[in-house]
């Protein structure tokens, strides 16, 4: 019998009756269910409570002193906060001028007193497994709405990023076409080198975004197996070891786990991004540090750098998609801003968490948290 009226488990129910013995003989009734019960007296108290824990369901009676049953029920079902609320009267059998008006002011149900409690429980039933669903209709909703707006949001921004960088290049390459004869070599060479450094960023920028699509449209396969962090990170200081040593920036391992379960590529793409990001921010004969370890069943990975830094505006909108934030590292290097949400997607995908903790003028450190082994 239990079994049937699962729902009602941890429900919350408010009673309001101004009788005691029919308060009791409700209450017996639900508690064996699992119900949590909130009780009141009269019409205000009603208001008070139902404002104050917004139960599930609200059963009420429609004869009370101080507030009736039908004020009450018009009072919670005008505020936006409780207005989701199923009411269910109870009332005397022959009071159906009261019953039409409950419907008509918003209730659901009624029940007649003396009550039939095999009645009340599938009446409750019913109205609990309407307005749960509601509720879960309504939280997807509200959070297509949010991924609707971030994302348009974030497609902005993005046509943004993909078009200002070409205004500068198309606007160089003007000059050198019409001025070629009369440029000479020194600034034709700094015209070019502004050129490469744009077309590097904006590849950058769209193969970040090509993997960050494909990763949205379920179309990026994730490969996992044990891979050697210290050979992954040996590869990226290479390919990296001549950014670092034009500004004279150390790279260090320091690694204590060196066995890490994901993809190779994804991962490969993370840490090259979270390191490129690194360089770009630390000045001259700075340090940037890698370092791995195992804890409470986790691998910890962090990049830290002696950096810049960022304030707590930037800071907290660096993971975000509908505020892609970009700005020129130590010497003017561009950056895009997209790699840091697709790391985030990458290690979520990865069941793992990331984050950062920064301060300005002192440096950055990025933590990302990994499952051990196939967990």
């Amino acid at each position: 019998m239990i079994e049937n009226y699962k729902i009602l488990n941890d429900a919350k129910i408010l009673i309001v009756d101004d009788i005691a013995d029919n308060i009791k003989l409700l209450g017996q009734n639900l508690k064996k269910y699992g119900v949590n019960i909130s009780i009141a007296s009269n019409g205000l108290q009603a208001i008070n409570i139902t404002n104050k824990i917004k139960p599930d369901l609200i059963l009420m009676d429609i004869s009370m002193p101080e507030l009736n049953g039908l004020d009450a029920t018009k009072i919670i079902l005008a505020n936006e906060e409780t207005n989701h609320i199923p009411i269910i009267f109870l009332t005397a059998l022959a009071a159906e001028d009261d019953i039409i008006k409950g419907f008509e002011i918003g209730g659901v149900d009624y029940v007649t007193k003396p009550f039939n409690a095999k009645i009340l429980l599938q009446r409750i039933k019913t109205h609990l497994q309407i307005k749960f669903q509601k509720d879960r209709i309504a939280e997807q909703n509200s959070k297509l709405k949010l991924a609707d707006i971030e994302k348009n949001k974030f497609l902005s921004i993005v046509s943004h990023d993909l078009k200002s960088p070409f205004t500068g290049i198309i606007g160089l390459m003007q000059i050198i076409n019409d001025e070629y004869d009369t440029l000479d070599d020194e600034t034709k060479k700094e015209y070019i080198h502004s050129i490469n450094e744009s077309i590097k960023n904006q590849f950058e920028f769209l193969d970040n975004l090509l993997s960050w699509s494909k990763i949205q449209f379920g179309k990026a396969q994730v490969n996992k197996m044990d891979l050697d962090l210290n050979l992954l990170i040996d590869r990226i200081f290479n390919l990296l070891q001549l950014n670092a040593d034009s500004k004279e920036i150390s790279l260090v391992k320091d690694i204590k786990a060196s066995n890490i379960y994901g993809d190779v590529n994804m991962l490969y793409s993370v840490f090259h991004n979270l390191i490129t990001n690194s360089l770009k921010f630390t000045s001259e004969k700075g340090k940037i540090t890698f370092k791995s370890e195992e804890k409470n069943d986790k691998v910890i990975l962090s990049i830290k750098d002696d950096g810049i830094g960022m304030n707590e505006v930037i800071k907290n909108s660096l993971f975000k998609i509908d505020e892609v934030r970009s700005r020129p590292g130590t010497n003017e290097e561009p950056g895009t801003g997209l790699g840091l949400i697709l790391c985030k997607e990458i290690i979520e995908q990865h069941k793992g968490t990331i984050r950062v903790e920064s301060e300005e003028g002192v440096g950055s450190e990025f933590i990302i948290e990994l499952p051990i082994n196939n967990q």
